[in-house]
């Protein structure tokens, strides 16, 4: 009987690991950074910034991004569908940068750089929608100093 107490409180510290406490207490157990059962498959639709669910059942209409939804976030899986060539004739745009995971707007004269992964284009001051004209610019990953980067090794 008493080696049942020493016992629990052994078990109870012993099971540490990664918690997300919540602010109405308890909390969850991640195994790793965005389990699949949190993320859910869709796309960003340019033309409003809504992110839409694939099990919707709706198609994506106009310039597009496939990706996972994670709550409010977004992140992006390939390229964007539809990029436009030239801005819209008869529209108050503004040029710059959307930051694809919170998708806010960087004004390209800013004086902050957009948070990777992010696309080039033109907003619509008026609707809060963007017209993409360039693919998805990710993070870009340093070689190595000691690889060589010369194809015949030299």
């Amino acid at each position: 009987m008493k080696w049942r107490l020493p016992v629990l409180l052994f078990v109870l510290v012993g099971c540490e690991g990664p918690t997300v406490p919540t602010e109405g207490g308890g909390g969850a157990i991640l195994l790793e950074a965005h389990p699949e059962a949190m993320r859910t498959p869709g796309w960003l639709e340019f033309a409003d910034l809504s992110l839409r669910a694939t099990g919707d059942g709706k198609d994506p209409r106009g310039p597009h991004l496939a990706g996972w939804i994670l709550g409010g976030l977004f992140e992006p899986v390939g390229n964007v569908v539809g990029v436009v060539e030239s801005a819209p004739v008869g529209r108050v745009l503004t040029l710059g940068y959307l930051e694809l995971r919170t998708r806010a707007f960087v004004k390209k004269d800013s004086a902050s750089a957009p948070e990777v992964p992010y696309v080039e284009g033109w907003q619509d001051t008026e609707t809060g929608g963007f017209y993409p004209t360039s693919q998805v610019r990710r993070a870009s990953v340093p070689m190595p100093k000691n690889v060589d980067q010369t194809a015949d090794g030299s």
